[in-house]
């Protein structure tokens, strides 16, 4: 009967361990792009809806320079111009305050995102979440809870976590 109850308890150890575990793994997203990107959230929340919006093409130049191409929406222009060689796109002083983005530009970039077409768009089960397959750009990511983030998905950073 000892013998019986350490086993019992050995058991219902090794149960609540690989039930606790279930949850670590990690919830794969693929995109409709053949990219070698990811955008990993670290800490989804469970039930809610993440999109992934691409809004400029990213590549890095010899000198590791991050350029940034693709056409502006109408509704970010106060916040990005074309640079000098009109080709690149670069963030105007509006769109930043000190090193961070402004509140406006967070407020436009999820308003653009509303009537745009997602890369990606998955309800989380509650692990982290990847999206895999991103081409390099530049991206808008929100969810249902009302947050939105941007990261750039390049060669020197082709899998970025949030």
């Amino acid at each position: 009967m000892k013998h019986m109850k350490k086993i019992a308890s050995l058991l219902l150890a090794l149960v609540m361990v690989f039930a606790l575990a279930t949850t670590a793994f990690a919830q794969d997203v693929g995109t409709a792009t053949t990219g070698t990107g990811t955008i990993t959230i670290s800490n989804a929340a469970k039930g809610e809806t993440y999109s992934v919006y691409k809004l400029f093409d990213a590549t890095v130049s010899s000198d590791g320079k991050i350029a940034y191409t693709g056409d502006i929406p109408e509704s970010l222009t106060q916040y990005f111009k074309k640079a000098d060689n009109g080709v690149n796109i670069v963030a105007t002083e509006v769109a930043t305050e000190g090193e961070s983005m402004s509140e406006g530009l967070k407020n436009a970039l999820a308003a653009w995102a509303e009537g745009a077409t997602s890369a990606s768009t998955a309800v989380s089960n509650g692990s982290t979440l990847n999206f895999n397959g991103l081409e390099y750009g530049y991206y808008v990511i929100t969810s249902t809870q009302g947050g939105t983030n941007t990261i750039s998905v390049d060669s020197t950073m082709p899998n970025v976590t949030i």
